[in-house]
């Protein structure tokens, strides 16, 4: 037990350090040992209390002996907190850190460091707060990463003297420091590579050679190496320095992850029944991080496969060109459609925020059992923008997205068929709770397509909802105009909203309630006055490392007697939105 201490943090830390606590299930076979065993804890608990600026402290030793156990008591009398008095900072110099430094004017000379007299106040350091052990390292650290920042990356701490002066009580802190020279950014040494194009690697890295050194250029250029996705383990660290260019050689150690994945996966939904997917990934196909990938997904009424290759950093970094061939047979109330697709895009990354895509796709469709079976050839020219401001795609919990698609489509074998598809996604999250554990999302969609009659718009480039993320709980692509023949025919426009409220209430498990409304619109514009679809929902989320394992059940409000079911489930991976 420990006696005298009100801060909560600082008595569970000497609980911690005590082994009279840690081995209270080992007791001594006698109070002489228990008393040796406690007393060996005074001088560890003393130390923690300096280090909470407690230079004066007394711990008294008690034993309290009941009939069949004894309890060891610290009764600690903490006096004052010393504040800080003084905190100052010397250097050392070599000859050679003493000699002209001919790189000084690569550095404006308004952002160097005086660090002989650098400020308290810029290192965290206040005077006559507590002269606590912790500010005082995290000082230290900000001390060094300030001089790394200004090109000092061999700056190291020499000695730190702590002096206590009981008379006044209070604490002076000295730190000598040596900044070592000024350096430039070297060479970039690649160690550890087997089957990855290091020109392409070198491409990755931030600096140049001759560049002031930088930290963050480091961290930048190891988060750009590990976006490779072909390294399982990327470090970067100095290595030896050219005395006479003043340049320091940056060692890179890399290990190669396994470069082919093969993933196997099961989904369900009431509309669709069990489905099967099927995966075979090449993340390094020519070297340079290429990737080659075969993908299926099977169920009752819908297959398709997909064959892409992505060439990353084509032409310019962050910028990768993509080539896929899709396949499609599917079988809904409004059609069925077999196609082939053939597509060549360029996707961009602007930024943190901002990427896009355009590019150009030629798709040979052959649509049946709809309101107009065709067989048609399509040009298509798609352009996505998206900008996000959330840091995890698969489960954002804060930011918002927005996507918008526009599709400007020819029908080469019917000239006057030409078509523009416009498609804008808003998502939306907003944290409830300080953990982040309760997260309000929204989701507004809206689209217009513009340009050519619905009849003549080939029924699966039409819209529909009634999806596992667009108003769910009704049948599957059924929500729109619905034809003569009671089935649905598809629209030029779409306009839905859906909120949902996660709650997260262990570290793998999280509860969703969710309520939706929208609906398809025959014209290019919404007709807000006809009625919109209702639906509300329920599931549970159980997390993984690649995602949340969704399980969710709808009920549709507005449900349609020879359309729609009583609910419709849900099984797949990642959030609704």
């Amino acid at each position: 037990e420990i006696l005298g201490i009100e801060d909560p943090i600082l008595k569970e830390r000497l609980l911690k350090a005590s082994e009279a606590e840690s081995l209270r299930q080992y007791p001594p076979a006698t109070l002489a040992a228990l008393r040796q065993r406690a007393a060996g804890d005074v001088p560890e608990l003393t130390q923690i209390l300096r280090s909470h600026a407690y230079y004066n402290a007394r711990i008294q030793l008690d034993l309290r002996q009941a009939v069949r156990e004894a309890t060891v008591v610290f009764d600690i009398d903490p006096g004052k907190q010393y504040p800080l008095r003084e905190f100052s900072i010397q250097t050392i110099e070599t000859a050679e850190e003493a000699a002209i430094d001919p790189f000084s004017a690569e550095i404006p000379a308004d952002s160097l460091i005086d660090y002989a007299n650098i400020r308290t106040e810029d290192l965290g350091i206040r005077i006559n707060a507590p002269a606590t052990a912790a500010s005082i390292l995290r000082a230290e650290e900000r001390l060094l990463q300030k001089l790394r920042e200004q090109a000092f990356p061999l700056a190291s701490l020499i000695d730190r003297k702590v002096l206590v002066d009981q008379a006044d009580q209070t604490v002076t802190v000295q730190l000598t420091i040596s900044t070592g020279r000024r350096l430039l950014f070297g060479p970039a040494k690649f160690v550890g590579l087997e089957t990855v194009n290091e020109r392409f690697l070198q491409g990755r890295v931030d600096w140049t050679v001759g560049q002031p050194f930088n930290p963050c250029l480091i961290e930048s250029t190891r988060l750009a190496l590990e976006d490779t996705g072909v390294f399982s383990m990327v470090t970067i660290a100095p290595g030896e320095v050219d005395l006479d260019s003043g340049q320091l050689e940056m060692i890179i150690t890399v290990d190669e992850a396994h470069h082919r994945t093969v993933g196997l996966g099961v989904n369900y939904s009431t509309a669709m029944g069990p489905g099967f997917t099927a995966e075979w990934e090449m993340r390094n196909f020519r070297g340079s991080g290429e990737r080659v990938s075969l993908n299926a997904d099977i169920n009752t009424d819908i297959q398709e496969g997909s064959w892409v290759y992505r060439k990353p950093d084509f032409l310019r970094r962050n910028q990768h060109a993509v080539l896929r061939t899709d396949l499609l047979h599917r079988e809904v109330k409004a059609f069925t459609e077999q196609s082939i697709a053939a597509s060549l895009l360029i996707e961009r990354l602007a930024n943190s925020c901002l990427e896009y895509s355009y590019g150009a796709q030629f798709k040979y469709l052959d649509v049946s059992n709809s309101d107009n079976d065709q067989f048609t050839v399509l040009a298509k020219v798609p352009v996505r923008v998206r900008w996000s401001t959330t840091s995890n795609r698969l489960d954002p919990s804060c930011g918002r997205t927005y996507l918008f698609d526009i599709t400007p489509t020819h029908q080469l074998n019917r000239s006057e068929a030409s078509y523009v598809t416009l498609l804008w996604h808003g998502m939306f999250y907003q944290a409830l709770d300080a953990c982040e554990s309760i997260i309000f999302a929204q989701h507004l969609a809206a689209g217009t397509i513009i340009g050519a009659s619905r009849y003549d718009i080939p029924p699966p480039d039409r819209f529909y909802a009634g999806t596992d993320n667009l108003l769910r709980g009704y049948n599957y692509l059924t929500v729109s105009p619905i034809g003569e023949k009671g089935d649905p025919v598809g629209g030029r426009s779409l306009l839905a909203y859906a909120g949902e409220l996660r709650y997260r209430f262990s570290e793998s498990l999280s509860w969703v309630g969710f309520f939706e409304i929208g609906n398809v619109y025959r014209d290019s514009v919404p007709k807000i006055e006809e009625k919109m679809l209702r639906s509300v929902g329920t599931g549970i989320r159980y997390h993984t490392p690649i995602g949340p394992l969704r399980f969710d059940i709808a009920f549709p409000l507005d449900r349609r007697s020879a359309i729609d079911a009583d609910y419709q489930l849900y099984v797949s991976i990642g959030q609704a939105f």
